[in-house]
């Protein structure tokens, strides 16, 4: 069976202005991860992982890290962090994290991200994809759901300062 490419109904790209396109995603270097670290603590505050498991799980070869990254400046090797994703990568895989920095929000670059992952779990042989997400992050939530997640239930205060709906996606190809 093939796929009909369509344009985009407009309410499909509310979060894209439509002039720019989504930078480059790439995969996190090792290197980075203090890097890592300091946007995870922007973004998520005491709920961040901290420097060590950074350090860890980017040096894990069953983890995948995926970043937007921006151009550095000049005389500058790297440029700021504006979004980054990771995923384990087993049958049952998970979604470990998704941050875009505040500035950037609302450009599809958790999407792209997202999106990215999702393939990369697929190539590896991954039947299914879970995630935790916060309970009142309705914005997270809808993504997840637009991208086909289904929600499976509620961890109590798996979050210093609320819940979290654990939730799931079949990445069988016939369900895709």
């Amino acid at each position: 069976m093939e796929s009909e490419m369509r344009e985009p109904k407009p309410e499909e790209l509310r979060w894209a202005p439509s002039a720019v396109s989504v930078p480059h995603i790439v995969p996190i270097p090792q290197a980075l991860w203090m890097q890592c670290a300091r946007f995870d603590r922007e973004i998520f505050g005491p709920d961040a992982w901290a420097e060590s498991v950074w350090k860890s799980e980017l040096a894990n070869p069953d983890r995948l890290y995926l970043m937007i990254q921006e151009n550095p400046a000049p005389h500058r090797s790297i440029g700021r962090l504006l979004a980054l994703g990771g995923i384990s990568l087993y049958e049952d895989c998970e979604l470990l994290t998704l941050a875009v920095a505040p500035s950037v929000r609302r450009r599809g670059y958790a999407t792209s991200v997202l999106l990215e992952l999702i393939d990369a779990a697929r190539a590896a042989g991954s039947k299914q994809m879970f995630l935790e997400v916060r309970a009142h992050d309705t914005g997270a939530q809808r993504l997840y759901a637009h991208l086909g997640f289904e929600r499976l239930g509620v961890r109590k205060r798996y979050y210093s300062d609320d819940d979290a709906l654990t939730m799931r996606l079949s990445l069988k190809e016939s369900d895709a």
